[in-house]
């Protein structure tokens, strides 16, 4: 008989869980009511936490179903911050991410991650975690010659806003 010993690492989940197809066609119908796609990244987020209390995990992750990109909470979070214009990303040659463009000075409209956290405080059954970009990220995406520096001189004067 063999004895089991605890592996010498441990898993965890770090970044976005891919969005489920439907979410994501929801996403991008007009006819679906922001009640209705909340509803809908509610049961995936339920779904997402259950598999990860079945893997053993004991920190919880909504895995950014939420968001666009793991970025897109800050861009929806603050004033200054447009689509239109903004460098979109590729993996693969597909399109992913369209991380957003500063076109204005940047202003708080709500907090970051309040509704994200609140849900996970709610229905986790343990500690969780929310990913937060980092600041520096800004400028080198969101910063365009001929648009930004009509407000902000420099990157640096951008990423301290």
């Amino acid at each position: 008989m063999t004895t089991r010993t605890k592996p010498p690492f441990r898993a965890d989940q770090v970044g976005s869980f891919l969005r489920p197809k439907d979410l994501l066609a929801a996403r991008e119908d007009p006819k679906v009511t922001p009640e209705q796609l909340k509803q809908l990244e509610d049961k995936y987020i339920l779904e997402c936490i259950e598999e990860q209390k079945k893997l053993g995990f004991k920190i919880f992750s909504d895995g950014e179903l939420r968001r666009a990109t793991f970025m897109s909470d800050f861009n929806e979070s603050v004033n200054g911050i447009d689509q239109g214009d903004a460098v979109q990303r590729q993996w693969s040659g597909q399109t992913v991410a369209n991380l957003g463009l500063a076109t204005g000075k940047i202003s708080k409209k709500r907090r970051m991650t309040k509704h994200e956290v609140d849900f996970m405080k709610a229905h986790s059954p343990g500690d969780i975690k929310m990913t937060l970009p980092s600041a520096n990220q800004f400028p080198a995406i969101a910063f365009k010659k001929g648009v930004t520096d009509a407000f902000y001189k420099d990157f640096t004067e951008f990423l301290w806003d």
